[in-house]
């Protein structure tokens, strides 16, 4: 598990709460899935482009299950956060996360939920790529696993109930 890694593990943990397996589709460049919570439609997804053009197969999903970028739940790392914090925050900028710089260019706006894993920034004079992509260590990546399993509980509560209740609740941690 690299750091980089967080936004798909919560995905992981989300779709083992819900029993959604995702698939990828011929010629698609995306796994994917479906399912319900507690009565509501969940979609699920994994880009397999590179993570700064991730935004390019979004359009395709959302368009898929007839979904507006109101609907999006983008879970993604953050070097803006120590390891192991989160925040829900319902709309901005890419703070710089390639990823979500490539998802605003292609749906063309920043509306859009997200959830931030941290992952802590590297020590002084350190690579940030090889930070990014580095294996952190025991205890960190037990923080992140954390982290990511509280994110996909975080998403499932965004089904059924205010996002400002949820940004309290997971904002704390």
């Amino acid at each position: 598990m690299t750091r980089h890694n967080a936004g798909f593990m919560a995905v992981d943990e989300l779709c083992a709460k819900a029993a959604i397996s995702l698939k990828k589709p011929w010629l698609r460049s995306y796994k994917l899935g479906e399912g319900r919570w507690e009565g509501r439609r969940l979609c699920a997804a994994k880009p397999l482009t590179f993570m700064n053009r991730s935004g390019e197969v979004v359009p395709r999903i959302l368009s898929r299950f007839s979904l507006g970028p109101e609907n999006l739940l983008v879970l993604c790392d953050t070097m803006d956060l120590p390891p192991g914090a989160l925040r829900l925050k319902m709309r901005g900028s890419s703070a710089g996360q390639k990823g979500l710089k490539s998802i605003i260019s292609f749906l063309g706006t920043e509306d859009f939920m997200r959830i931030y894993i941290g992952v802590g920034r590297p020590a002084p004079g350190a690579d940030v790529i090889s930070h990014v992509l580095g294996e952190p260590g025991a205890p960190e990546a037990a923080a992140i696993a954390r982290a990511a399993a509280l994110a996909a509980q975080a998403a499932l509560k965004l089904l059924v109930s205010a996002p400002e209740g949820v940004m309290n609740e997971i904002n704390t941690h």
